[in-house]
């Protein structure tokens, strides 16, 4: 599943960044790879802009084709190559054309170095961004130069988890993505891609459902980058294998999927072993349009999910036509979920998603490209009182960036998790742990660093209150699609060590006792 396709649930890959090219109406070829982009179809905007730098280019002003080169490399990037992400960035910035309209580039180029692994390089261009920045506006004084990365020439700094914790890749993960784990009694609810639709954020087939597997004891570790053996697929119950992956999925609508690893069996000497069995979450929520993260209440009670603008059979959308994400709540009756109904604060004309309910119940965090935001997409708190909700506001320049600020996650402190492509780090989206006192953030927000920062995309965390153990996505296994991956504390405590003053009392008078070593 190539990068950002699982922003699916955020609608955010790329939003408008560059200007439009004047050559476009003179030039169908060009047109229809700008029309491409826009569609976010990457892989066919990329052979249609290299067609017009190859064959049309001599046509094209020097503003003109710098647009070009810039849309085809967010294109690769978009479709995780970063080689010739990077090969093309380098061909837009050797150009004499001017790059002040499109400074946003610095920050997409420092990204790909940074998923290239050269991390200095990034640095440099995350400063230009900062440098560069401009206020897009005047009556937002906030704006102003949000500094967007500080990684070291010494990534050790972006490693201070390695080592400490076991990472297993998970047994119930299939060729389609997995992401975005949330606790439910004593099981996980996830998404994934397993159903029979098509759609522009899930090429490889189906819209986004919840999941379910109802015991996290019966999932299997199988070593920390998924390249354990995978066996084929054998029979269930006398029917025929449908394929050979190592996964079981009898029909796009079966309640209930479960996996099967090989060992002997009657019909090829190989015996069977059931593992994690995953179903269907709720027919009643998962409609054909995607269901995306989801959080739940501290009794299980009552469910806020993601999922299209779709009520009532029918499809809402933007004054451009797009369908936006929205935040839907359901409440579980005598064994059974009810109807969703919207949270009243979505609308129409942006996207609302990936919620995290505290765990006193009293404040939910979200993401939202909504008005009043610093980047892409950012972190939102709203608060909840005697079943009504408050006006949603904005975390703020100290934790969201320019970037895409999404996935966020509240552990039983109150503490947030969250990941980001603003911040600098590894590459891609990267996990970031902020303390928070009262809905208010104590600090700027930390990078988790490896092993649970990649070159590639890495969110969709859920933890306890000290990070001894919990799960996260990522797409680091193959870059190609999304993954569950289960962590565990190993060594010493998940914090850093920590200064701490002692202060040494007489026991009898109750006052401090001075020049004590």
């Amino acid at each position: 599943m190539p990068k950002l396709r699982k922003i699916g649930l955020t609608l955010t890959l790329v939003a408008a960044l560059l200007s439009n090219v004047s050559a476009q109406e003179a030039n169908p070829l060009l047109n229809d790879a700008i029309r491409h982009f826009e569609l976010q179809s990457f892989p066919t905007a990329i052979q249609k802009f290299e067609a017009v730098l190859k064959n049309g280019s001599a046509n094209l002003s020097e503003a003109d084709k710098l647009s070009v080169l810039l849309k085809l490399a967010i294109s690769y990037q978009q479709a995780k190559d970063g080689t010739n992400a990077e090969r093309v960035f380098r061909e837009a910035f050797s150009s004499s054309a001017d790059l002040k309209a499109d400074h946003k580039s610095y920050l997409q180029f420092a990204q790909v170095l940074a998923e290239n692994e050269k991390y200095k390089e990034s640095q440099e261009y995350y400063d230009k961004f900062n440098t560069s920045q401009i206020i897009e506006d005047q009556s937002v004084t906030s704006l102003k130069s949000v500094s967007v990365a500080n990684l070291s020439d010494d990534v050790s700094a972006l490693t201070n988890g390695k080592g400490k914790y076991k990472i297993d890749f998970l047994d119930f993960n299939t060729a389609n993505p997995e992401f975005s784990p949330v606790y439910y009694h004593d099981g996980i609810v996830y998404c994934s891609g397993k159903g029979s639709g098509t759609s522009l954020f899930n090429e490889k087939g189906g819209y986004l459902d919840l999941f379910y597997i109802s015991d996290i004891s019966n999932i299997q570790g199988l070593g920390s980058d998924g390249n354990a053996k995978k066996p084929k697929r054998i029979s269930v119950n006398g029917e025929k294998s449908l394929g050979n992956d190592y996964y079981s999925r009898l029909t796009a609508n079966d309640s209930k999927t479960l996996n099967f690893f090989g060992g002997k069996d009657e019909a090829d000497g190989e015996s069977k072993e059931q593992i994690a069995e995953s179903e269907i979450f709720s027919k009643t929520l998962n409609t054909k349009f995607h269901e995306g993260p989801s959080t739940f209440s501290k009794d299980f009670s009552q469910i806020i999910f993601t999922r299209n603008n779709y009520n009532a059979g029918e499809k809402g959308a933007s004054e451009d036509n797009v369908t936006k994400l929205k935040l839907y709540t359901a409440k579980n009756i005598n064994g059974a979920w009810g109807d969703a109904t919207e949270l009243p604060f979505n609308d129409d004309e942006f996207s609302t998603a990936h919620p995290s309910w505290s765990k006193d119940g009293k404040r939910l965090y979200f993401a939202s490209d909504r008005t009043g935001g610093f980047g892409g997409m950012d972190i939102w708190g709203v608060d909840y009182k005697n079943g009504n909700w408050g006006e949603p506001k904005n975390l703020g320049k100290d934790v969201n960036s320019k970037g895409v600020e999404a996935f966020p996650f509240v552990d039983d402190k109150g503490n947030l998790y969250y990941s980001s492509d603003g911040w600098g780090g590894e590459g891609g989206l990267d996990l970031f742990f902020v303390e928070m006192k009262n809905g208010v953030n104590a600090n700027k927000p930390v990078g988790l660093g490896e092993p649970f920062n990649s070159p590639n995309d890495d969110f969709g965390i859920i933890t306890d209150g000290n990070r001894k153990t919990g799960y996260f996505s990522s797409d680091r296994k193959r870059g190609e699609d999304d993954d569950i991956y289960r962590f565990t504390l190993e060594v010493g405590s998940a914090y850093d060590c920590r200064e701490m003053t002692i202060s040494i009392f007489d026991s009898e008078s109750k006052e401090p006792v001075s020049d004590t070593d």
